[in-house]
């Protein structure tokens, strides 16, 4: 992207994390010169992880997880894992 052409390889895949004098140095202006970041990565991946985790308990997922393990494991792994509870 010709924008981040001046900008120190460490930043062009963060560039809005540049300092105020590294800014000003390289002539970019973080919103201007480019865009901040639409999505907050950490909040959106903790919110994700956070709903994905939660379908856990959920009967019908409960359910789906015991029907998967009988196609796809093996006998003894299911004699395994009825042993462990």
């Amino acid at each position: 992207m010709p924008e981040l052409r001046a900008l120190p390889p460490p930043l062009v895949h963060e560039p809005w994390k540049i300092s105020p004098l590294d800014a000003m140095e390289e002539t970019f202006t973080p919103g201007v010169d480019y865009p901040f970041p639409y999505v907050n990565i950490v909040d959106s991946g903790k919110a994700a992880r956070k709903k994905m985790w939660s379908h856990r308990k959920r009967s019908e997922v409960k359910r789906e997880k015991s029907g998967i393990l009988e196609r796809h494991t093996s006998n003894r792994m299911r004699r395994k894992k009825q042993a462990e509870g």
